[in-house]
């Protein structure tokens, strides 16, 4: 009897000192990940307040930086979006995702944090790689986006490596505002995004395709984006996937509507005419 007491007591301290060591590693692994956010929001608000972009830059990740050929025109952009000195926080919160695929091991969080500078109100929103076993340049802030609040505090966020600038926003908003209808809807809803004069302009066996490819696109879809300026237009690309395969498209804008747009396999395919549609059909239809 005392012998099996013995044996009891033993495995019954066993258990709970592993249930220990378990909460003890879950309590550690939760601190760091509050401490990473912590760290990344006080570091990202002293360099607005001080204009500082090499201290934003330094946060982010080496793999963010090589993929977003445009993020000296994002930093810009935050930089010069800030205004009224010291920043007061009103609102915080993130959330983390641990997964394996394949031999990797892989955490993220993703952080938001709303502010008051002056008569300015601010959010801030950002995704921070903590881990990543197959690739540790991942590990750093991958995406952010400084936005000016109104009365619609209701901004979509697109995890996209560097920092998010209104040029890039027409793709954003398009994405968002095509993916949130139905399917039979959302050639309706086009026209709210792309000029009447492409609409009109565009052989329908175009139109039809590419509004088919961008339904099907969202954040995880999308790869790399960058703006071009040099023609003299606003010229927005993308890096997409569609039915496991990647390809490029471009969207031409004036400032409010999509003038033009392309898609093709290659960068250097990309074919962009106003009022026209170009290489969807070929995607779609592959």
């Amino acid at each position: 009897m005392k012998k099996t007491f013995g044996i009891l007591l033993a495995a019954a301290m066993l258990l709970t000192g592993s249930s220990c060591s378990v909460l003890s590693k879950l309590s550690k692994g939760i601190k760091n990940e509050r401490d990473s956010v912590r760290s990344f929001e006080k570091t990202a608000l002293k360099a607005l307040e001080d204009c500082d972009e090499e201290l934003l830059k330094s946060c982010f990740s080496k793999r963010a930086l090589e993929r977003a050929d445009d993020f000296d025109k994002g930093m810009k952009y935050a930089i010069d979006l800030y205004r009224d000195g010291k920043a007061t926080v009103v609102d915080e919160n993130s959330s983390s995702y641990s997964f394996y695929e394949g031999n990797g091991h892989y955490k993220f969080v993703r952080g938001y944090c709303k502010f008051n500078s002056g008569d300015n109100r601010y959010k801030m929103v950002w995704t921070q790689w903590l881990e990543d076993t197959r690739d540790p340049d991942m590990v750093g802030v991958y995406s952010f986006d400084l936005i000016e609040l109104s009365d619609n505090d209701d901004v979509k966020f697109w995890d996209i490596a560097g920092i998010n600038y209104p040029e890039r926003q027409y793709l954003h908003d398009m994405f968002s505002t095509i993916s949130e209808t139905d399917g039979a809807s959302y050639d309706t809803e086009a026209r709210d995004i792309f000029s009447e004069e492409l609409l009109d302009n565009a052989a329908f066996t175009e139109i039809s395709p590419m509004l088919k490819v961008v339904f099907a696109q969202d954040g995880n879809s999308v790869g790399v984006l960058w703006t071009d300026t040099d023609s003299g237009h606003t010229d927005v690309y993308a890096e997409i996937r569609y039915d496991t395969k990647d390809y490029i498209m471009a969207f031409r804008t004036d400032g409010e509507k999509v003038t033009a747009a392309s898609a093709a396999e290659k960068a250097e395919d990309i074919v962009i005419k106003d009022n026209d549609i170009t290489g969807f059909a070929a995607i779609a239809n592959s």
